[in-house]
């Protein structure tokens, strides 16, 4: 996945931020696009998404704090055919960094994208609002 911008850190990293895997906050691109009912192209979020997030300021005015500073890691796409594999990769995927501690960020994609990432979620903390 590659990433440009004008950030200043790593390529592959949200906001361009010097990141790795020590992180605290990762973000789980999941560029899928398979069941979508209407027009397709949602497949291109995740990318876009991150793409304008390496234009924006660190501070932020409304809370008087700089959010980068929890260190944030962008995780390298689950790349999948169909559906259930899909689901299936997002799930082992979201399985492993809850067991590390990591606070998720999943980005999509099209709905389909949560199933996986919801069900790691609620046999991680048990009781899970949605």
């Amino acid at each position: 996945m590659k990433i440009s911008g004008q950030g200043r850190g790593e390529e592959n990293c949200f906001m361009g931020m010097d990141c790795g895997e020590h992180a605290h906050i990762v973000i789980l691109p999941v560029p899928f696009d398979k069941t979508s009912s209407y027009e397709s192209g949602s497949h291109k979020g995740p990318i876009a998404i991150i793409n304008a997030f390496r234009n924006i300021e660190f501070y932020d005015l409304e809370t008087d704090t700089v959010p980068y500073r929890d260190d944030i890691h962008t995780a390298q796409p689950v790349k999948s055919g169909e559906s259930f594999d899909m689901i299936e990769k997002v799930y082992a995927e979201c399985k492993r960094l809850l067991q590390r501690g990591k606070f998720i960020v999943t980005l999509g994609g099209e709905h389909t994208i949560s199933i996986g990432a919801i069900k790691a979620h609620a046999e991680h903390f048990g009781s899970l609002s949605i």
